[in-house]
């Protein structure tokens, strides 16, 4: 009996299944006869050698969520071979994945949810494992059933010599044949035992995936870090800066997705049969509600910004993680882990922490003091701009279950269904003066010319700080896609973790700075207070500006 177990999120359930899981292979295999039907025979006893294991660890380890794969080999006098899970070598495993059509339509039916079609509860990037408490104790999500491959005068020949188990850490290094061909050569060549070998074939993976792929992953998870950063203080500081086109930006940052995106769908249906027939029949109104949640996500993060402690827009920015976990519940019925419950109950404690006061000050203000109960209520729309947005990620998982899609296919829709949004949106935005929007329509030419209708508003520069927030968005969206492709979610979270002190401080320095827009600053502008104007006074000097003829509205 050989085996390899992989262990994710601990070690105790790898360390249990090392001396657990062959007395309950013995005791299955003893209680069998394989006359008859041996491969058969062989597979029910494995499988419930596997069964009973991980139902030991789960009854012996309450408060334990670890995890394990395994591959394993049962190999007997009659050179009868018994493989199961990630052999690898001589590829006779079944990727035990989200991505697999079988195990996608075992997840759902056992109402599971998979995020970016790879992770079980964006969590869990396989379908089949010991231990996992939290995604087998409520519903069957992930399973214990191996897949068997057995041997024998059938399916064995005459030139097999050797077989390798190895876990997937293994082979993100070697390819199965470039591993085959290393211990074929130290075997024949250089006389090695199998364990001498073993160990050369583990320290050379380990020592070139160092030279190979260290340098570029930190670089990667860097790169991520310096976009999820330098996408929020741009955010903040292009709201800032053109507060009266605060509707534009959101419509914008939405029409420049358009065409790049159809781009991208164009080339890769010329190159591949990518976008299937099922694809096209997907339902065009689906694209439609995902764009509206979207839309009123970005209205309420664009709108009220600009009115939001720079500091604050960063911790706000977290409430989708608690609002998505809490709708999911609900909704969906989802399970999660208890460090996942801690985490979320410490998180909506922080933005309570976070908004209570900003509401029960504007709550208490007097009526002639407007700034700050202005601030408190946008505020509390940035705030929830979570809901939607939360909303948003739910229904897409749970729309596009059934149909995976390509992501810029999607994204090029849902980005033309949110911009039509957007300008029906506009009499809303434009026409009812008790929002007390303040916003204006001539956004272009602050973007291009530099020149607003308001004298408070800076928009020069305004083209670059654009620029630098949309590559921003760009970068992380590839780097997320590059840091899982080659690491995986624990190294995703660990660099937003990072990256959200560092934001906060840099925001935090923005907002103590007196004036930000200084630093960003080419050519010295002329003089202006050291303070956020509120939507009243900053209407108040655009009346009062002669240059301006923007309160001629209200002489009729």
């Amino acid at each position: 009996f050989v085996a390899v177990f992989d262990g994710h999120g601990g070690t105790r359930c790898a360390d249990f299944l090392q001396h657990g899981l062959l007395p309950q292979l013995k005791h299955h295999l003893l209680h069998r006869s394989f006359h008859d039907a041996p491969h058969e025979s062989m597979s029910t006893a494995m499988q419930s050698a596997c069964r009973d294991a991980d139902k030991a660890f789960l009854g012996s380890h309450l408060a334990d969520d670890s995890g394990s794969c395994a591959v394993f080999a049962l190999i007997g006098k009659d050179k009868w071979v018994v493989l199961s899970r990630h052999g690898r070598a001589v590829d006779l495993c079944v990727a035990h994945s989200p991505q697999h059509p079988d195990e996608r339509a075992r997840i759902l039916a056992a109402n599971g949810h998979i995020v970016q079609d790879r992770f079980i509860f964006g969590y869990l990037g396989v379908s089949r494992s010991f231990g996992d408490r939290f995604v087998k104790v409520e519903r069957p999500v992930v399973i214990t059933t191996p897949d068997v491959v057995s041997g024998g005068s059938r399916h064995l020949h005459p030139g097999d010599e050797f077989l390798l188990l190895a876990c997937d850490g293994l082979f993100e290094v070697f390819t199965p044949q470039e591993a085959v061909d290393f211990v074929a050569h130290h075997r024949s060549v250089n006389q090695m035992t199998p364990q001498a070998i073993c160990d050369l074939l583990v320290h050379t993976a380990i020592e070139n995936g160092s030279q190979d792929n260290t340098l570029l992953v930190l670089g990667a998870v860097a790169a991520l870090m310096l976009a999820d950063v330098g996408e929020r203080f741009t955010f903040k500081l292009m709201v800032d800066r053109m507060e009266s086109y605060r509707y534009f930006l959101a419509q914008i940052t939405t029409f420049l997705y358009i065409p790049p995106m159809f781009c991208i769908v164009g080339y890769k249906a010329t190159q591949t049969d990518f976008i299937d027939e099922e694809v096209n029949e997907f339902p065009k109104y689906k694209f439609f509600i995902m764009a509206v949640l979207d839309l009123c996500h970005a209205m309420l993060l664009f709108i009220p910004g600009g009115n939001t402690p720079p500091a604050l827009t960063v911790i706000f920015m977290q409430a989708t993680i608690p609002f998505s976990m809490l709708f999911g519940y609900l909704f969906h019925d989802y399970q999660y882990s208890r460090m996942q419950v801690v985490g979320c109950i410490l998180m909506s404690s922080g933005l309570l922490l976070g908004i209570l006061p900003l509401v029960l000050l504007s709550c208490s203000l007097a009526s002639d003091v407007f700034e700050e109960a202005e601030m408190g209520w946008n505020s509390l729309c940035f705030l929830l701009a979570a809901v939607p947005g939360a909303l948003s990620m739910l229904y897409k998982e749970q729309a596009l279950a059934p149909q995976p899609m390509d992501v810029y296919y999607l994204n090029a829709w849902v980005a033309v269904y949110q911009f039509i949004g957007g300008l029906l949106l506009a009499p809303v935005i434009f026409d009812i003066p008790t929002l007390h929007l303040d916003q204006r329509i001539s956004g272009l030419e602050c973007l291009v010319n530099g020149v607003s209708e308001v004298r408070t508003d800076k928009c020069h520069l305004g083209v670059v700080v654009l620029v630098t927030f949309l590559a921003c968005k760009v970068g992380l969206f590839y780097g997320i896609g590059f840091v899982l492709n080659h690491t995986s979610v624990g190294v995703l979270y660990t660099a937003f973790t990072l990256a959200f002190p560092i934001g906060f401080f840099a925001l935090d320095a923005y907002q103590s700075s007196g004036q930000p827009d200084d630093n960003v600053s080419c050519v010295k502008e002329p003089h202006t207070d050291a303070i956020t104007l509120s939507a009243a006074e900053k209407e108040a000097v655009s009346l009062l500006d002669e240059s301006s003829d923007s309160g001629l509205r209200y002489m009729a």
